[in-house]
């Protein structure tokens, strides 16, 4: 099965007038403008590189008709390919800025509304518990606000990404390594917290402990993604080919 985007698509609509013209044309006439359309589909299946060795290295190897095709193709795709990243990059900013956007407000109400009621009515634990159910409240609140914190942080880089300002790429990698850094110690917190305040569990402490470490490496790795594109050559590409005086 053939694997073609939405450029693929315009590119092979632009044929389409050749072919209906070949409708009234002489039996010659449509099997030349048929073949081209073939010719050119076979082209937008090949790669770059195979397109460049075309009319490089490899030029006396095809007709004067391919070599004009591969040309036509290769300048398509360089007009074409840095306004997709462009928007790519744009719609990225967007998923950004309302991720950020829920998590500061939910971190806002949570650190402000809930945590002032959680202070004031919740009983203190004994002494004898871990330093997780000791200082549970503190640490609700203190999680409620750096998930403001980060949110906010993800917010104004994902709008100023979405406007495609370099700038706002650091506050969405800082937001996105903080998330990170709190779900490691989050699960290394709990791993503890499970064997010292209940002991020796057995094997349910271990399927636990296995299990909170798979949910740990799984977020870690969805989150390592949006770094991964985000410092990527797309991305950098992306941001050259806005002018300076829009930046």
């Amino acid at each position: 099965m053939l694997n073609v985007d939405e450029t693929d698509v315009l590119r092979i609509a632009g044929c389409l007038p050749q072919l209906a013209r070949s409708a009234i044309l002489s039996r010659e006439g449509r099997s030349r403008l048929s073949k081209r359309y073939v010719r050119r589909t076979k082209l937008i299946e090949r790669s770059t590189e195979e397109l460049l060795a075309i009319i490089g290295s490899a030029r006396s190897q095809h007709t004067a008709d391919e070599i004009a095709a591969a040309e036509t193709e290769l300048r398509a795709r360089t007009s074409t390919e840095p306004n997709l990243q462009v928007q790519k990059l744009r719609r990225a900013g967007l998923i950004c800025a309302l991720v950020g956007g829920l998590l500061f407000g939910w971190g806002a109400i949570g650190g402000a509304v809930f945590g002032a009621t959680i202070l004031k009515e919740a009983p203190a634990p004994p002494e004898s518990s871990s330093f997780m159910f000791r200082h549970f409240n503190l640490l609700f609140v203190g999680t409620a606000l750096l998930e403001a914190a980060l949110g906010l942080a993800l917010l104004i880089g994902g709008l100023a990404v979405r406007r495609l300002r370099r700038w706002g790429v650091k506050p969405i990698l800082f937001a996105i390594w903080g998330f990170i850094a709190f779900c490691i110690v989050f699960t290394i917190e709990w791993i503890v917290t499970l064997f010292t305040e209940f002991g020796h569990v057995g094997a349910v402490g271990m399927v636990m402990s296995v299990f909170a470490l798979a949910m740990a490496a799984f977020w870690v790795f969805l989150l390592y993604l949006p770094i991964r594109y985000f410092r990527s050559d797309r991305v950098r590409n992306a941001f050259a080919t806005v002018p300076p005086n829009s930046r």
